[in-house]
C-alpha cells in the first residue's frame, strides 16, 4: 500500500517540478531557516537565475492531502517520500534546490546525497521571530500549528547552527541582499 501512495505522489509531483531536463553537476542547495524567513521566496530566486529543480515540501503536503489518503501523518509520509524521491532521483539536471527547512531532518538528507556524491549547499537565513510572523500572518497560515510549534522550530534552528556550518548567512529583515549569494553560487555553477 505505501508503495502505491508513494508512487501516486510522486506522479504528480513530477509534473510540478520544472527544469528536469537541464543539465547540471550535483548540487544540493538547502536552507535552514524558520517559517516566513524567506525560504520559499529565495527558492524561486535561485529556481529562476539558474534553472535548478525546486522541490518544495509544501507542494508534497498539498499532493497528499488532496489524495485523501488514510495515513493520518502527512508530515511522516512527506518525510518518506522526499526519502524515496533522493534515493530514486534520476533527472537529468542535478542541480536540486531543497525548499523546506533542513534543521531537523539533515542527517538524514545529508547521509543520501553524500553518498550519490552531491556538493552541499547551505544557506542560513535569519529573521526575527516578529517579522517570520507577520509573514505566517500575511500568507494566511498564522495558526494553531504555527503557535504551537514556533519555540520548538526556533529550538531547531538554532541546533543546526551549533552543529553545522552554513555556506552564506543571509539577514532577511527588510532588505533583502542577495549578491553575495548569487557570487558564491555562480563560481558552483557556472
Amino acid at each position: 500500500m505505501r508503495d502505491q501512495l508513494i508512487r501516486k505522489i510522486y506522479d504528480k509531483h513530477k509534473k510540478l517540478l520544472k527544469n528536469i531536463g537541464v543539465h547540471h553537476k550535483k548540487l544540493l542547495i538547502c536552507f535552514s531557516g524558520i517559517p516566513g524567513s524567506g525560504k520559499t521566496h529565495i527558492a524561486k530566486i535561485i529556481e529562476k537565475k539558474y534553472f535548478g529543480v525546486r522541490i518544495r515540501s509544501d507542494d508534497i503536503r498539498n499532493i497528499i492531502k488532496k489524495l485523501k489518503n488514510k495515513e493520518k501523518n502527512v508530515n511522516k509520509i512527506t518525510y518518506k517520500y522526499l526519502d524515496w524521491l533522493f534515493k530514486n532521483y534520476s533527472f537529468k539536471n542535478k542541480l536540486i534546490i531543497l525548499d523546506k527547512s533542513i534543521d531537523r531532518k539533515y542527517k538524514e538528507t545529508f547521509s543520501i546525497f553524500r553518498k550519490k556524491r552531491y556538493k552541499i549547499f547551505i544557506i542560513r537565513i535569519k529573521t526575527s521571530k516578529k517579522i517570520s510572523k507577520e509573514r505566517v500572518s500575511k500568507l494566511g497560515k498564522l495558526n494553531e500549528n504555527y503557535i504551537n510549534n514556533i519555540e520548538r522550530w526556533l529550538y531547531e534552528w538554532k541546533g543546526f547552527e551549533e552543529n553545522v556550518k552554513s555556506d552564506i548567512i543571509i539577514k532577511n529583515e527588510n532588505n533583502l541582499n542577495l549578491k553575495p549569494l548569487f557570487f558564491k553560487l555562480d563560481k558552483l555553477i557556472r
